[in-house]
């Protein structure tokens, strides 16, 4: 019996949110499996992760950025090319919560024309995260 040799498909993930809400420590978890609970802030880094679905390899980028304010822009690495967004906030943060409405704002300006790339709330809470939840998606 021959098989084919799976398919390689490559996907850029751009990590979004307020200073000190745990994107590091997320990202680190998800590519190693270790929980980091330091903080450290981050300008911007890079990993990298090869996913397997059935008979797909998603060769994953994640771009982890640097803790957004009102001044922030989004740099070439994470806004080039990048294939969907994960938004970020803490629930022991009110005001990073407040910031993720700025930081779509800001993302939906940027896009421009390409409204529709997927952008995800990762919410730890649901009852303080569905409001905005519905606010993300419905824009």
């Amino acid at each position: 019996m021959v098989r084919d040799n799976p398919v390689l498909v490559s996907r850029k993930i751009a990590i979004l949110g307020f200073r000190a809400v745990g994107k590091t420590s997320l990202t680190t978890k998800f590519i190693s499996g270790k929980f980091e609970s330091t903080y450290d802030p981050t300008i911007e880094s890079t990993f990298h992760k090869t996913i397997r679905f059935r008979r797909v390899h998603f060769a994953t980028d994640i771009i982890d950025t640097a803790g957004m304010d009102e001044y922030s822009r989004l740099s070439r690495n994470a806004s080039v090319g990048v294939h969907g967004y994960v938004m970020m906030y803490s629930t022991t943060s009110l005001q990073s919560f407040q910031k993720i409405e700025q930081i779509n704002t800001t993302l939906l300006n940027m896009l421009g024309d390409a409204p529709d790339v997927p952008r995800i709330l990762r919410d730890a809470s649901f009852l303080r995260g569905f409001p905005l939840r519905i606010f993300c998606c419905s824009q």
